[in-house]
């Protein structure tokens, strides 16, 4: 899926992974980089102002992984693209999908 913010840049926030028996979590990390490269994607980092942002959320949604996704969302500011529709109220920048 792509997105672009103002500028044209391209973000993406993507789940390609593959559960084997037992939860084993498997994905082929170098194709997913490949592709992201070659399509002209940036890459978010994770940054202290994320974290910040993460701990003044509500906790409409518990999940760590998805609420560093709704700060980093609202911190940048970037449209989130989810399924979710715990994480709709923390923000109109969240869009169910």
């Amino acid at each position: 899926m792509e997105v672009r913010d103002e500028d044209g840049r391209q973000h993406v926030r993507s789940q390609n992974a593959t559960f084997g028996a037992g939860g084993n979590l498997t994905a082929d990390l170098e194709a997913l980089r490949s592709t992201l490269a070659s399509n002209a994607f940036t890459l978010l980092p994770i940054t202290v102002e994320h974290a910040c942002a993460t701990a003044r959320l509500p906790w409409h949604h518990k999940d760590p992984f998805d609420r560093m996704l709704v700060a980093q969302a609202i911190t940048e500011p970037l449209r989130l693209l989810t399924a979710d529709a715990q994480l709709e109220p923390y923000s109109d920048l969240i869009l169910r999908v």
